[in-house]
């Protein structure tokens, strides 16, 4: 304890006759402290804060953990039950604190944080806007409050990405051999960035891909890109416990089987595909599931299958009956019901 005391004062001692906050300059260079147990996606903001520090200053900042002293920036969550995603910043004993009521609101405070007072666009990488260069990061204050959100969900869906896997060499490749579009898996480096930019810009949703089947590892790996990053993952709205109509083709050509994608002729197998998407998925943190029943492509199943009723009755039951059936399935996949969104 005595040796990080006098580590603490080392640190400080230039800043303070500043009588300012000094985040970075030729005399000072800040420690980041990240409180005990902050989850993954809290520490990589707090890389992407110190990131944007070396790009404007050329200077690294060193990162630490446990107790912050005069002149570190701490960033660690207090938690506040009930509240979500709030956050604030500022400066307390010559401490440079950003905290979130959670998790997440303690990650948006780091990214706010980055934007306002280091003056780093949010989109920085897709829109080409090089850091601003400075030689010195300094404030004599710094005020940050930002309560809940009025939206509790806000988000991205990557559609028609093809025009990303033409940009940077695809992460895997797409051989459906019942479907023409899409055939490369968007860059994972590319993902990467895409989720950066997400939550750099405070949002908290995202779906990765079109027709994204998580039953194929590169395809896999753009949701757990994400879900790193802390956000909500989730599928398109014909994609129900994550299977596509392609997707449910293609499981069963790999098993011999010629099927049509009808769940009033082959309910059996259509179950064990959604089984197996699902049971991929749940392995995935923050999953908002999508149920329905949705033909091949963005249209009714009967459009597919003219043999399904032909009343809205009878429609109504079958769709009625996949739905029971799929929320059968998250109970079997041992998805827990509160934390079901």
């Amino acid at each position: 304890m005595k040796a990080t005391g006098l580590l603490c004062g080392l640190l400080v001692g230039a800043a303070s006759v500043a009588q300012a906050f000094t985040l970075a300059s030729k005399d000072v260079r800040a420690r980041i402290v990240v409180g005990e147990g902050e989850p993954d996606f809290v520490r990589l903001a707090v890389a992407d804060l110190t990131n944007d520090v070396r790009k404007i200053t050329g200077i690294d900042l060193p990162v630490a953990s446990g107790a912050p002293c005069a002149g570190d920036v701490y960033v660690a969550t207090a938690p506040q039950e009930g509240v979500w995603e709030s956050y604030q910043a500022g400066i307390a004993d010559g401490v440079l604190r950003i905290s979130g009521a959670d998790a997440r609101g303690t990650m948006f405070g780091v990214y706010d944080f980055i934007e306002r007072y280091l003056g780093v666009d949010p989109m920085w990488f897709w829109s080409d806007v090089p850091h601003p260069k400075k030689e010195t990061l300094a404030w004599k204050s710094v005020e940050i409050a930002q309560g809940s959100p009025t939206f509790r969900y806000r988000g991205w869906f990557l559609n028609d990405e093809d025009l990303l896997t033409m940009w940077r060499n695809a992460s895997g490749v797409r051989d459906y051999s019942t479907y023409r579009y899409y055939n490369c898996v968007v860059n994972h480096e590319v993902m990467e960035r895409v989720a950066e930019a997400l939550v750099r810009s405070r949002m908290n949703m995202i779906i990765p891909a079109s027709l994204l089947n998580v039953l194929r590892p590169a395809e896999e790996g753009l949701a757990a890109i994400c879900a790193r990053r802390g956000v909500f993952v989730t599928q398109h709205h014909i994609e129900p416990l994550g299977l596509s109509g392609f997707a449910f083709k293609d499981y069963w050509k790999k098993r011999g089987r010629d099927l049509e994608y009808s769940y009033f002729k082959h309910p059996k197998e259509v179950e064990e595909a959604w089984r197996a998407t699902a049971a991929k998925w749940a392995k995935l943190p923050n999953v908002i599931w999508q149920i329905g029943l949705r033909g091949t492509g963005d249209r009714p199943m009967w459009n597919d299958d003219p043999t399904m009723p032909k009343d809205d009755a009878g429609r109504a039951a079958l769709i009625s009956a996949a739905l029971a059936r799929q929320i059968e399935i998250l109970d079997e996949a041992g998805v827990p019901k509160e934390g079901r969104v």
